[in-house]
């Protein structure tokens, strides 16, 4: 009986890489509409065969893999929740992902996580709102690994605690109005990242302002502009 193992093994698998090639063929040759997924059924159906076939399923339009928009919605406490949760438990546990690389698109495609090892451990144990994640960011997700790429749209949610979420891939049951709402949330946090950055490059630091000063008092005392008053002390001492 064990010796029967091994032919069965290999007979099925040369079954199976004859019809992959068949299909292949079939879209090479550009008849799409041919193609067929087949199936090897454990017992004969009624008519006898073991191979079932049959027309492939079209994309479905609430699936974040499959559909054109590929986008999933995620409500999560962005207070509490660390990156490290949401990595492992989003994206990895429940969205099936292998090595993910996230990108904030609302901050100029931060990277909040990469597939390299080390470069995003620093911040791992940082909550998303510190990171700069806020209501209705958007996250672009990719994984080389199995060819993934889709957008998640995070909701604050304050009811939940640091490991809670829910997901909702269903993109058919999202409102236009909603839609818009996300929209114009998204813009508004790039709006105001763009204003803190600008703060910034006008507003110098101590450090540079301490330096123009010195900088600007020795431009001064070369030119003579600025006469030195010695003190009456240091004139006795000399």
């Amino acid at each position: 009986m064990a010796g029967n193992i091994i032919p069965a093994i290999a007979t099925t698998n040369a079954c199976v890489a004859g019809m992959v090639v068949v299909e292949a063929l079939k879209i090479i040759c550009g008849q799409l509409d041919k193609c067929r997924a087949i199936f090897i059924a454990r017992q004969p159906n009624p008519r006898g065969k073991i191979l079932v076939d049959e027309k492939p399923a079209s994309p479905n339009p609430n699936c974040y893999v499959c559909s054109v928009k590929g986008q999933v919605l995620i409500r999560v406490n962005l207070e509490r929740m660390l990156l490290k949760t949401f990595l492992s438990t989003i994206l990895l546990k429940t969205l099936n992902m292998l090595k993910p690389d996230v990108m904030d698109i609302c901050q100029k495609h931060r990277v909040l996580i990469s597939s390299e090892e080390g470069e995003t451990d620093g911040i791992m144990d940082r909550t998303l709102q510190t990171l700069g994640v806020l209501n209705g960011s958007q996250l672009e997700c990719d994984d080389y690994a199995q060819q993934l790429n889709f957008k998640i749209i995070i909701f604050h949610d304050d009811k939940l605690d640091a490991d809670g979420f829910a997901v909702d891939s269903n993109v058919g049951n999202v409102e236009e109005s909603v839609t818009g709402k996300i929209a114009a949330t998204a813009l508004d946090n790039e709006n105001a990242l763009d204003k803190d950055e600008e703060l910034k490059r006008k507003r110098p630091s101590t450090a540079q302002e301490t330096r123009e000063v010195c900088m600007n008092e020795e431009d001064r005392m070369k030119d003579g502009s600025n006469d030195i008053e010695i003190s009456p002390k240091r004139s006795r001492l000399e």
